[in-house]
């Protein structure tokens, strides 16, 4: 069981990787930065069941009022 946890982890944290490796949209042009893992930036190995992920958002420069939306 705990080698399927392992798994699962993996695979959500390389969902996430190539998600937010993904080209920006012309109309956001944020991005973000600072991604962690159980407050590390690359972490080896995650031994919890519900990982916390953490990210800041950068805006272009002079750009106001960006938000996450989801």
């Amino acid at each position: 069981m705990k080698r399927r946890k392992s798994s699962t982890v993996i695979k959500t944290i390389l969902a996430l990787l190539i998600f937010f490796s993904m080209p920006e949209s012309p109309i956001n042009a944020s991005s973000l930065a600072g991604l962690k893992v159980e407050y590390t930036a690359n972490p080896i190995g995650i031994d919890v069941e519900k990982p916390r992920f953490s990210w800041q958002m950068v805006a272009e420069d002079g750009q106001r009022g960006v938000y996450q939306s989801a």
